[in-house]
């Protein structure tokens, strides 16, 4: 599937003391993916969400946000500098937003990959093709111990 896109270009220069402007349309057709990549909130999630109180409700949102595709294991990274946007973000203590992370690891929400390494758990929010994310899913209720859904039913 393509549509095409156009984009025009003005300018003006001065020559000779006169103004001179210029109008530019190009028009180009750019390629749709088959599927569109965008943060998915699975059906799972508004169990989990009831479950939690806000500060992890909220910590999931912005971990789902910056997380990676699918096809790269929804890799989210809080190093130094991300923890200290996260802190400031929610308006939490350090102390609160490592309670927030355990409370997200004990819910399997989130998998512990290492130091500041997470997964995020294709249960709750997806990113990516539907094909990767049921590749990913699989592998991480396998790591987690969850028993595997049955995709072709659904």
């Amino acid at each position: 599937m393509a549509y095409e896109e156009y984009v025009e270009h003005e300018s003006e220069s001065v020559e000779n003391g006169e103004l001179r402007r210029s109008r530019t349309t190009t028009r180009r057709r750019i390629r749709r993916a088959a599927t569109v990549h965008y943060v998915k909130a699975m059906p799972e999630s508004r169990e989990l969400l009831k479950e939690i109180c806000s500060t992890p409700m909220r910590l999931m949102n912005e971990l789902a946000q910056a997380m990676t595709y699918a096809d790269q294991e929804q890799l989210v990274r809080l190093d130094k500098v991300e923890r200290a946007r996260l802190v400031e973000e929610l308006g939490v203590s350090q102390k609160m937003l490592e309670v927030a992370l355990s409370r997200l690891v004990k819910a399997k929400a989130i998998r512990r990959i290492d130091r500041g390494l997470y997964s995020v758990n294709p249960r709750y929010y997806a990113k990516g093709s539907d094909s990767d994310v049921e590749r990913l899913t699989r592998m991480f209720d396998k790591i987690t111990g969850n028993p595997e859904r049955d995709f072709s039913e659904e």
